[in-house]
């Protein structure tokens, strides 16, 4: 390990295959050899690939290699790895030697220490670095032909254009740096009282926007506007202290989204504006008043409603400031031309109780700013409102249907009430039934994609006809595009919303999975119709596309075999196998499992895992451990890596290796009922297994975390069917978990029972004894389960006090109860000691009661 450390790159060949298979048993201690093949690329041209193998106690690392040869770069302890748009080059972040510039054409590497930044620019040959240097850093531009540098001294920022010229920002300046005329150096401006920051150039480099930070308000900062016109060498100016329009208002940062942007034409910068909060937002005095529209955490995150940041255009050639959104619809984006904007005010509807309210959505038309309003109580999500990427059309979804808005016209229309089958999945947590989604547009803007429970479907706007393009409700299986192809752009945390399918000429690569859990890819063209590449009981996952060419990689991963990595060229039809990751698996015996099927009353029919111990015999019966949490059956052909380090304490692996059964069973639910849902379903599908005459029935443990953890708390009040228990992280009491916060988000957890995860459909006071009903604590007494325990002291999603509070009751009642309390970890365990001794204590915990 020490050589790969000091030999930090070299190129071989690797054999993967063995000459001999062997059985042998697996040992505890050997569990390091294995990793996980994560992070894989492909390059434009198809010839090269990228790949990482993680470990729990090596040191992870990156692969290069070519599709053709058997050429192998190996990099230990990189990360980050990506091609060049022209696929000549390859980068990697190293921690100690910093970032790694491999020329895959002529097998040469340079290493660029302590950089914390980079981008090419590849129509003039540049590299450019931001490197540290002691509490400063400086910018280097490599020319890639030349072998020669550009050095310049403490950039704190850089930033370059579509034209190649790049801003240099740091020591109280702003320059201009010209690669295409010899590297000409411009100083725009400079000035040591305020920090500049945020450059941000027109989509034809030809204007540069900046900040510049005023002298700190005593709350929040704000910031100087400039504009710099490259051909002209002019800059021009906003500060809000000697603008009339924005006399007592800032030049804010908003959270998530863009600082600064143009138009189209460039005539125009978009900003954001707030008014200064003067109160003493931080003030030892909290102020819970129940009649704020919104919830106190929610409302301090916010300094205040009325002083978030609104969108702000400044004109470029009339010097006109002009307030996009406004007080009453404060929050607002533009679309993709930047002709019209989207607009609403996210606390109308408040206060309520779901996890975000219904908005009205408005169109503004920039050119004459009226407005008009699109949508009424909206529930926004990032696939329900797409713009097309031409800005002609919006579409999104209401009630049971889609419909598209024409933005010329201003009308709107149904695309979906022909359908028979439903867009919409009604099988939902407790609230509002949500539509299956859609992957978006076609990148010409004529056609959108849509999903019901197994098909796509695509409408087109020109023909206004909509079609079924898979037959999956024929197959009963679900037909997705495949996630690589789709480029995503949210609304809540982008300037531009839309999202949109990439064009493809080999057509849509779309992902298949059946309801007996096999997966295959399909390629998908508008002349010739759906097509299989491949298909079998292995789970393919991964996909991705070489940029320039007809090649795909992707992986393949059974319950059994690890994944490996695969290319295939759709060209010529012809497939390859690059990498099997774990290779020695083989030389070990390992478990089997199946799908199995039952029964439960008033839920129907449903699929669970059963894991099988190595040299599974029929004729005996062996203790089984089972697993729950929600709908696991599509976990069938996963590969569970044995090891040490979980960050909830187990592995089925660990288990199925050293003689136990395994169960996963899926859980489905009834609103109202999600203890009493899970016990039936698990209990089901326990007795299923119990008939078939292989289980030690006084020796069934039961473990899940998080909401497996509740439904374990939950299950072992009505049953002794398990001999001992595990809950991690997990609810006790749903009437004091309802009146508290969740404060990963911020919110009271009162949205997750009505209308989320815990499935309740009614406020506590509604529905109040059915809370007690399916709540552990009120049924505790009748625990007779040997229970173990655990949390993390510092978990901000299910407070670590629930779990103390089953703790304490088990305590008082007499019952068995292990606790266990990680003062320094969250909801899951990440330290990797605390992982090996969660995972060991739980292990040995199940060992005692079980065998």
């Amino acid at each position: 390990m020490q050589f790969l450390k000091t030999i930090l790159f070299f190129l071989f060949v690797m054999d993967i295959s063995f000459a001999q298979t062997h059985e042998l048993k697996l040992k505890s201690c050997e569990y390091d050899k294995w990793g996980k093949l994560d992070l894989s690329n492909i390059s434009p041209s198809g010839k090269w690939v990228s790949y990482m193998m993680s470990y729990d106690t090596a040191p992870d690392t990156l692969f290069v290699q070519n599709t053709t040869s058997s050429k192998i770069y190996v990099f230990p302890d990189a990360s980050n790895g990506k091609f060049s748009t022209d696929g000549q080059w390859f980068t990697a972040l190293d921690p100690i030697r910093g970032l790694a510039l491999l020329n895959l054409e002529e097998n040469k590497l340079k290493w660029f220490p302590e950089v914390v930044q980079f981008d090419f620019y590849l129509p003039e040959n540049v590299l450019l670095t931001r490197s540290k240097n002691g509490n400063a850093s400086d910018l280097k531009i490599y020319n890639l032909k030349e072998d020669i540098f550009h050095e310049f001294p403490n950039v704190s920022e850089f930033k370059i254009s579509t034209n190649g010229n790049i801003c240099a920002i740091g020591s109280g300046k702003v320059i201009l740096i010209v690669p295409k005329r010899n590297y000409q150096e411009t100083l725009i401006i400079q000035d040591s009282v305020g920090k500049y920051k945020h450059p941000s150039f027109d989509k034809n480099g030809d204007n540069l926007a900046f900040l510049q930070e005023l002298p700190k308000d005593k709350i929040q900062k704000n910031h100087k506007l400039y504009i710099y016109n490259i051909p002209k060498a002019t800059i021009k100016c906003l500060d809000p202290n000697n603008s009339k329009e924005l006399l007592g208002l800032r030049i804010a940062i908003p959270q998530k989204i863009t600082p600064l942007f143009f138009s189209q034409n460039s005539d125009r910068i978009y900003f954001s504006r707030s008014k200064p909060d003067q109160s003493n937002y931080k003030s030892m005095l909290e102020i819970w008043d129940s009649e704020s529209p919104v919830e106190y955490n929610q409302l301090n995150d916010q300094i205040d409603l009325q002083h978030i940041a609104k969108l702000t255009e400044w004109n470029l050639e009339t010097n006109e400031v002009k307030f996009t959104a406004s007080e009453e619809l404060p929050s607002a984006l533009l679309s993709s031309n930047r002709k019209y904007m989207l607009c609403y005010d996210r606390d109308k509807y408040e206060p309520q109780f779901q996890y975000t309210a219904p908005i009205d959505i408005y169109i503004t038309n920039l050119a004459n700013n009226k407005s008009k309003l699109l949508i009424a109580k909206h529930n926004l999500s990032g696939s329900n409102l797409i713009e097309a990427p031409t800005s002609k059309y919006i579409a999104f979804q209401k009630q049971n249907n889609w419909y598209i808005y024409d933005v010329k016209r201003g009308t709107y229309f149904n695309i979906t009430k022909k359908i028979t089958y439903s867009l919409i999945n009604r099988n939902v947590q407790g609230g509002m039934p949500e539509p299956f989604g859609s992957p978006g547009w076609s990148e010409d803007g004529q056609y959108l994609f849509l999903y019901d429970q197994y098909d796509i479907w695509m409408y087109d706007v020109v023909k206004k006809r909509t079609s079924r393009i898979t037959n999956g409700r024929n197959l009963k299986t679900k037909f997705r595009i495949a996630e690589t192809f789709l480029k995503n752009s949210r609304l809540t945390v982008s300037v531009n919303f839309s999202r949109t399918v990439l064009s493809n000429p080999d057509g849509l690569i779309i992902e298949a999975t059946s309801e007996n859990m096999s997966s295959g890819l399909y390629v998908w063209s508008k002349g010739n119709g759906l097509k299989n590449i491949i298909c079998g009981n292995f789970n393919i996952g991964r996909v991705r596309k070489a940029a320039n060419s007809s090649s795909y990689i992707y992986t393949i991963q059974t319950s059994e075999m690890p994944p490996k990595l695969m290319t295939i060229n759709l060209r010529n039809n012809t497939s390859k196998m690059l990498f099997q990751s774990n290779v020695h698996y083989e030389k070990y015996e390992w478990s089997k499992c199946e799908l199995i099927s039952y029964v439960a009353a008033d839920l129907g029919n449903l699929n669970g895992i059963l894991y099988y111990p190595p040299n599974f015999d029929s004729s005996k019966k062996y203790p089984m451990i089972v697993y729950v949490y929600e709908t696991l059956s599509s976990e069938l052909h996963q590969y569970h890596n044995p090891t040490l380090y979980n960050n909830s304490g187990f592995n089925p692996t660990n288990y199925a290796l050293d003689g136990y059964l395994v169960l996963f069973p899926d859980i489905r639910y009834n609103v109202g009922s999600p203890g009493i849902s899970a016990l039936n379903c698990v209990l089901s599908a326990v007795n299923t297994v119990k008939q078939r005459g292989i289980v030690e029935e006084n020796h069934i443990g039961l473990i899940g975390h998080s909401f497996g953890g509740y439904e374990v708390n939950y299950i072992i009040t009505q049953t002794s069917t398990f001999a001992a228990a595990v809950s991690g992280a997990s609810v006790s009491d749903m009437i004091s978990s309802y009146f508290s916060i969740h404060f990963d988000t911020e919110h009271s957890n009162m949205w997750r029972y009505e209308t989320q995860q815990y499935r309740m459909g009614k406020n506590a006071f509604e529905d109040y004894d059915n809370y007690i009903a399916n709540s552990p604590i009120a049924n505790a007494a009748n625990i007779n389960t040997p229970l173990l325990s655990w949390t993390g002291k510092k978990d901000n999603n299910v407070p670590w006090t629930q779990s103390i509070e089953l703790h304490l009751a088990l305590r008082r009642l007499q019952k068995k109860n292990l606790f266990l309390v990680y003062k320094d970890e969250q909801h899951t365990i990440e330290e990797p000691n605390s992982q090996m001794d969660l995972t060991t204590r739980i292990k040995n915990w199940f060992d005692s009661w079980l065998k």
